[in-house]
């Protein structure tokens, strides 16, 4: 006869399918009594070197299937329940020497999660060749919307996508700084050794 499972050995449990909305009851702001929800976001496979790829993070606080809105995104979506008040925000965060994120207008950083799904898209394009991680942080406003509480954070290392051509033209960019210091210095190591031979010529021919 095969064991029960028990809270020490259970698997975790499974994702909920897109769009199912867990019972978690009303949506207040009270920090001991938040509602659950469901969070869907993309995971692009590669974001590509000076092109834009959209992220999209949805709060499914209507419990409608949300799956069609991600059908023309690139990636996997991610689905996760989490805790939610009735103003909630998106925070899509990443190393700015490697990538840069831009929110679309019409999505405003702070939404309400009484009404309709509350919603952020942002393009995200690479700046330098390897990989880049994501940081998106899901905040809630409790205590009446007085403060702002951090819910869950979710990590991603993406790889970044780069043409032959792209990757030549970056690396030139790097490596033009460094050639233009190599020859500052041998400007000024020539300028000595010039100076040091007619000094040394002159007091010679005294």
């Amino acid at each position: 006869m095969p064991i029960p499972a028990t809270a020490a050995t259970a698997g975790p449990a499974p994702t909920p399918a897109i769009g199912d909305a867990p019972p978690g009851g009303p949506i207040t702001a009270s920090p001991g009594a938040l509602a659950t929800r469901n969070v869907a976001y993309n995971k692009p496979d590669t974001v590509t070197f000076n092109e834009p790829t959209p992220v999209q993070v949805i709060i499914n606080v209507t419990g409608e299937a949300v799956a069609e809105s991600f059908v023309n995104l690139p990636g996997d979506v991610k689905t996760h329940a989490v805790s939610v008040s009735p103003e909630m925000t998106a925070e899509l965060t990443g190393p700015t020497d490697r990538v840069k994120i831009q929110l679309r207008p019409g999505f405003p950083p702070w939404q309400k999660a009484t009404g309709a799904n509350p919603t952020w898209i942002w393009d995200v394009t690479a700046l330098a060749p390897g990989t880049a991680r994501l940081d998106l942080a899901i905040k809630a406003k409790v205590d009446g919307g007085a403060t702002e509480q951090i819910i869950r954070t979710y990590h991603d290392t993406i790889p970044v996508r780069m043409p032959v051509v792209d990757s030549i033209k970056w690396w030139i960019t790097q490596i033009d700084p460094i050639w233009k210091w190599l020859i500052g210095v041998g400007t000024v190591l020539g300028g000595v050794i010039v100076w040091w031979l007619t000094n040394f010529v002159r007091k010679k021919n005294a």
